[in-house]
C-alpha cells in the first residue's frame, strides 16, 4: 500500500513538471511556426534608420517593426529589443499597433491576430533621413506610423512612435489605439521588468499610470555595468501617456484584440501593452498618440555596497515646462560582499536648480549578501539654473560594511517662453498731442505747396 502511494505521488509530480515543460515549448513553437526568417543579408523588404545607440527596421511591405540597439553602437551593436530584431534580416511580427474604430479592432502593424480586420497598407517611406513613416488606410481612415531615433544623452536613446489616425468621413467616429511590445533585451525573451525600482514578477494592470518610464533588464536586478537596459518611456518630451499600461507574457497578450484582465500568473516570455482609450474624433481630425522605447542608461558604481542609478539624464521642453518634471531617480543598493551589512541607510543631496519633497534620508535595514534594496525619490527641475547639467550625490552608509558614494547630474535645458515687451498704451493726452503734430505737419506741407 505504501509503496503504491509512492508511486503516485511520483506519478503527480512528473506530470506537473511535464505540464510545465509543454507550456514553454508551446510558447517557444508558437513563435518558431510564425516567425519566418529571411535569408541572412536579404534587406530587399526593410528600410532602417539609427543613431549611434538604436535601430528602428520596418518591412516595407507591410509597416511591421522592430527595434534594436544600433550597428554603430560603442559596445552592443545589433543587439534584440524586440522580439526578432536582427540587424539586416527577420521579419517583425510580433510586435503589433491596433486601432480601435467604434468598437471594430483593426490590427494595423504587425501580425494579424484574427481581430474585426486588418488595415491596407499603403506605403513605407524614409523622409529626409529622419523618419520611417508608413501609410495605411481602413475605410474611412488614414492611418500613418512614424518612427523617429532621438538620442537623449551620451548612453541613452530611444525610438520615438507616433500613430496618427486621421477620419475622413462625414461623421464623427470613437478612436483608440493599442500598442504590443514584445520585449526580449539581448537573447533573454523572459526580460525581468520594472517601474520606479520595483520589479514586477506577476502580469500587472495599471489603470491611469501615473510613472514616467518602466525597464526591461537583460540579466538581474539591478543590471550588471556592462548589462543592456532596454527604457520605455510613456511620460514627458513628445510621449502622450496612455490609459492603461499592463506587464506581463507574450503568450497572454499576443491576441488580445482590446479589452484585457491581467492574470497575476509569473511570465518567462515579456511584453508590455499600452491602451489610449477611444475618444471621439469629428470629420477632418486627427488623433495622435506616442510612446518611447530604447535604452536606458544606468550608473554602476562599484563596492561592497554598490550603487546602481537610474534616471533620464536629459530633460526636454514641452509647451513651455520641463518634462518630466518631476522626474524619477532610483538607486539599487547591493551588498557584493560576503556578510550581511547592517542599518544601511541612503542619503540624496542635491545641487541647487533641484528639490523633492521626498526624505532624503532612507534607511533600508540589513540586506544580506547577494540581496539588494533600492531608494526612490521624485525630482523637480526647478528651472534656475538652466541649461546646464545639475548634479547630485547618493551616498550609502552600514554600520559594519564600506561606504560607497555615487555621482549623477541631470541636463535642464530653458524652457520659459520670453514674453514679448508691452506695447504702451495711448493715453487720451496723447492723442490729442500725435493729432495736433500731424495737423501742424500737413499745414506745413499744404503751405509748401
Amino acid at each position: 500500500m505504501k509503496l503504491l502511494k509512492l508511486r503516485l505521488i511520483v506519478m503527480i509530480f512528473l506530470i506537473l513538471i511535464f505540464s510545465y515543460s509543454t507550456q514553454a515549448r508551446e510558447d517557444a513553437r508558437l513563435k518558431k511556426l510564425r516567425h519566418r526568417p529571411k535569408p541572412k543579408g536579404n534587406i530587399t523588404t526593410e528600410v532602417y534608420l539609427e543613431n549611434n545607440l538604436v535601430r528602428i527596421q520596418v518591412d516595407d511591405t507591410n509597416g511591421s517593426f522592430y527595434i534594436g540597439t544600433s550597428s554603430q553602437h560603442p559596445t552592443r551593436p545589433c543587439e534584440r529589443l524586440l522580439y526578432g530584431f536582427e540587424c539586416y534580416e527577420n521579419e517583425p511580427w510580433s510586435t503589433r499597433i491596433l486601432v480601435n474604430v467604434d468598437g471594430s479592432y483593426i490590427d494595423v502593424a504587425g501580425d494579424y491576430t484574427g481581430c474585426d480586420g486588418r488595415a491596407t497598407h499603403q506605403s513605407t517611406v524614409v523622409e529626409n533621413n529622419q523618419r520611417i513613416r508608413s501609410t495605411f488606410t481602413y475605410n474611412y481612415l488614414t492611418i500613418q506610423i512614424v518612427h523617429t531615433p532621438v538620442q537623449f544623452g551620451q548612453n541613452s536613446a530611444a525610438i520615438l512612435t507616433e500613430t496618427y489616425v486621421t477620419n475622413n468621413d462625414n461623421s464623427m467616429h470613437n478612436i483608440g489605439v493599442m500598442y504590443e511590445y514584445d520585449t526580449m533585451v539581448a537573447n533573454n525573451d523572459g526580460a525581468q521588468i520594472a517601474i520606479e525600482g520595483q520589479w514586477y514578477e506577476y502580469e500587472t494592470c495599471f489603470d491611469n499610470p501615473n510613472f514616467v518610464y518602466w525597464e526591461a533588464f537583460e540579466n538581474t536586478i539591478p543590471p550588471g555595468p556592462d548589462d543592456l537596459v532596454a527604457r520605455g518611456t510613456i511620460s514627458g518630451g513628445d510621449a502622450t501617456m496612455p490609459d492603461r499600461f499592463a506587464l506581463g507574457y507574450w503568450s497572454n497578450f499576443y491576441d488580445v484584440c482590446w479589452s484585457y484582465t491581467c492574470t497575476g500568473e509569473t511570465y518567462d516570455d515579456s511584453a508590455v501593452l499600452y491602451w489610449w482609450n477611444p475618444v471621439p474624433l469629428a470629420p477632418g481630425q486627427t488623433r495622435r498618440v506616442a510612446t518611447y522605447y530604447g535604452i536606458g542608461e544606468v550608473q554602476v558604481t562599484p563596492g561592497e555596497l554598490s550603487i546602481s542609478l537610474s534616471y533620464p539624464t536629459q530633460l526636454s521642453c514641452n509647451q513651455g515646462n520641463i518634462t518630466p518634471n518631476p522626474f524619477p531617480l532610483t538607486a539599487y543598493i547591493s551588498n557584493t560582499g560576503g556578510q550581511t551589512c547592517n542599518n544601511v541607510v541612503v542619503q540624496l543631496s542635491l545641487g541647487q536648480g533641484l528639490s523633492t519633497s521626498d526624505p532624503l534620508t532612507v534607511s533600508l535595514g540589513n540586506i544580506s549578501p547577494n540581496q539588494n534594496a533600492q531608494a526612490y525619490w521624485d525630482i523637480q527641475a526647478l528651472g534656475d539654473p538652466c541649461d546646464t547639467n545639475i548634479s547630485f550625490t547618493v551616498s550609502v552608509t552600514s554600520d559594519n560594511c564600506s561606504n560607497n558614494s555615487a555621482n549623477g547630474s541631470v541636463n535642464v535645458p530653458c524652457c520659459y517662453t520670453p514674453t514679448p515687451a508691452p506695447i504702451p498704451e495711448l493715453t487720451i493726452s496723447g492723442l490729442l498731442l500725435l493729432i495736433l503734430i500731424l495737423t501742424i505737419f500737413l499745414i506745413k506741407v499744404v503751405r509748401g505747396k
